[in-house]
């Protein structure tokens, strides 16, 4: 079993604001749909500053993967284990 210290710093930067969970919560909603920081931005109501923040925030704890389309794509990454248990928490609790 993993320690729960090892996860810590990992939870703190991926859930640690309002709009990173309605990040996850969109993302996760739509597994399989790439999003443009532009889209994101639309559908979160946070601005691009903030947007690209969080994404950056994601990507470094490997929540979320990057495609290099122009313009770039932003996905969730069911295959990390944490993003599997933050689904699994969203779904039990009615958030996704």
């Amino acid at each position: 079993m993993i320690k729960s210290e090892a996860y810590s710093p990992t939870v703190e930067v991926g859930l640690g604001s309002v709009a990173k969970l309605k990040i996850l919560r969109l993302m996760l909603k739509r597994k399989e749909h790439a999003f443009s920081f532009y889209e994101l931005e639309q559908k979160v109501s946070v601005n691009s500053v903030s947007i690209r923040a969080h994404i950056a925030d994601l990507k470094e704890v490997g929540w979320v993967e990057e495609f290099p389309y122009t313009p770039r794509k932003y996905k969730v990454n069911l295959g990390n284990d944490a993003i599997k248990r933050v689904l699994a928490l969203f779904e039990s609790t009615g958030y996704v």
